[in-house]
Formats: C-alpha cells, sequence, structure tokens
C-alpha cells in the first residue's frame, strides 16, 4: 500500500520494459523516500499535479545515489544536486524554467534524455556517449552531427529545430529504429536517411514544409510506421506498397504524383492540404 498522498504510476522506457515512478510529496518529503526505498522503485517523478511545490528544493536526492530516473514537471527547480547521482539511466524535464545546472559528465549511465537546449542549465552535452534515446527540443545545430558521439541511440525525436537542414550524422547510428522530426521549418536535405534504412521502423515527419526530395523513402522498406502532416508534398506513396510490415500510416500532405489507390484500399487516411503553402 503506497503512503497516503504518494502517487506511484507505471513508465514506459525506451526499450519497453515497465518500470514503477513515485511522486514524491512535497510536505512530507523524508516519508516519501522512506516509502520509495523500501519498495525497491528507482524512478521518482516531482511533479506539481501530483504532490509537489514549484521552488522546492530537491537537494535531498544527493543522499539517494540509487536514484536511476527523475522526471520534473515544475518551475523554478535548482537542477544542480542530479550532478550527485551517478546511477541516474533517465532525466527529463517539461519546461526549460530551471535553475542552477546539470553537467552530462556527473551521469555517465544516462540512458533517456527529454530536455530542451539550454547551454547555461546543461553543459558538456557531447558526454552523453551511452544514449539510448534522445528527445531534444530546439536544438541550435543545423545537422545531426552531434549524434555521431552517440552511436547507440534507437529512438531520436527533434522538436522545433529551427536551424536545421540537413540529416547529415544520421550514418553514424547503426540501431536506430525511430526518428520524428516536428517542426524543422530550414529543413531541405533527408538524403541520410539511407544509412539508417536497415533499423529505422518508425518515421515521423510534421511541419517540415522546406524539404526539396523524398525520393529516399523509396529506400526504407523497413518501414513499420509512416507518418507525415503539413509538410512539402512528396512524390509518391507506391513506397508503401514496398513495406511487408507496415502496421500504420497517415499522410498529411499533397501526394504529387495523384495516385492514392492504395491509400483507400488499405484504409490509411490521407488529408490532402488544400491550401499548402511552402513557407
Amino acid at each position: 500500500m503506497a503512503l497516503k498522498g504518494l502517487y506511484v504510476d507505471e513508465i514506459l522506457l525506451y526499450n519497453k520494459v515497465k518500470v514503477k515512478e513515485a511522486h514524491v510529496v512535497g510536505n512530507d518529503i523524508a516519508g516519501s523516500m522512506k516509502w520509495i526505498k523500501e519498495n525497491g522503485i528507482e524512478y521518482i517523478n516531482f511533479n506539481t499535479a501530483h504532490g509537489w511545490m514549484d521552488g522546492y528544493s530537491i537537494d535531498f536526492v544527493k543522499d539517494y545515489p540509487w536514484i536511476k530516473g527523475v522526471w520534473l514537471v515544475t518551475k523554478g527547480t535548482d537542477i544542480t544536486p542530479l550532478n550527485y547521482l551517478p546511477n541516474l539511466e533517465r532525466y527529463g524535464t517539461s519546461s526549460q524554467n530551471k535553475n542552477g545546472f546539470l553537467d552530462f559528465k556527473n551521469v555517465p549511465k544516462l540512458k533517456e534524455l527529454t530536455f530542451k537546449w539550454n547551454p547555461k542549465l546543461y553543459v558538456n552535452f557531447s558526454d552523453c556517449r551511452n544514449l539510448k534515446c534522445l528527445n531534444f527540443y530546439s536544438p541550435p545545430y543545423d545537422s545531426l552531427e552531434f549524434v555521431s558521439i552517440m552511436p547507440d541511440i534507437e529512438i531520436l525525436e527533434i522538436y522545433k529545430a529551427t536551424k536545421l537542414e540537413t540529416l547529415k550524422g544520421l550514418d553514424q547510428l547503426k540501431y536506430i529504429t525511430r526518428l520524428k522530426l516536428y517542426s524543422v521549418p530550414k529543413l531541405t536535405n533527408i538524403s541520410s536517411l539511407k544509412f539508417i534504412a536497415p533499423s529505422l521502423k518508425k518515421l515521423s515527419f510534421e511541419l517540415a514544409k522546406k524539404v526539396e526530395v523524398f525520393e529516399v523513402l523509396d529506400l526504407l522498406t523497413n518501414l513499420e510506421s509512416f507518418y507525415i502532416y503539413e509538410s512539402a508534398p512528396i512524390h509518391s506513396i507506391q513506397f508503401l506498397k514496398k513495406l511487408k510490415n507496415l502496421k500504420y500510416a497517415y499522410i498529411g500532405t499533397e501526394v504529387l504524383d495523384g495516385d492514392v489507390a492504395f491509400l483507400e484500399e488499405k484504409g490509411i487516411e490521407y488529408k490532402k492540404l488544400k491550401k499548402y503553402k511552402s513557407s
């Protein structure tokens, strides 16, 4: 039985393993951590919807170096104490409104990372060499070459990358199974997708209106899921016919050759954008 007021749920890790995550109660930190430790829970969450308060210190985590996961749904939190968690494998935050800093050199076991770029909050990003899953908001780069030092990545999701122009760098990712690109207004060249064709199973484009050529999609024969919405028009959807393991597809942009019979045959949703704009 959980401590009164302490919320526990199950989360799914990058490898589809389910683990328990406990939400620390702000007015009973000692009681929360005692119960969490006694019940063998290694993943904790600070959420104002479940008993935490904005601005509260998380300095006490220094006393629990066994913690493997920290998720912050807070504002004004000083994240400096996270530097004392050498076993941290999962870190995520829902906002940039944080204080202090996290030096990634201090969390060498980190495998899952969800964050918004801020060079004052996060230092030595290049030391995240063991990542398996990266959900990256507002990356400051014009390519994906920064992932070349993270060869074990299996899941890569990029959000609001206003400078991203090319997917160069994907050639180093031999195990990637899922790639999501959301709000990439300058992305023009996606030819590097060919390098991850053997492993890629899920691909998603949204708000990618400047992509010049989509023909590389013809090479992605192992896809199980394909999603595109409010993006540049694709040359054809005939590549979908080659996908023996296709489980899901959504086409929310123009199809230049106009042949969408396969979509109708398979019941794949197709929303043609009548007012498509390239900018």
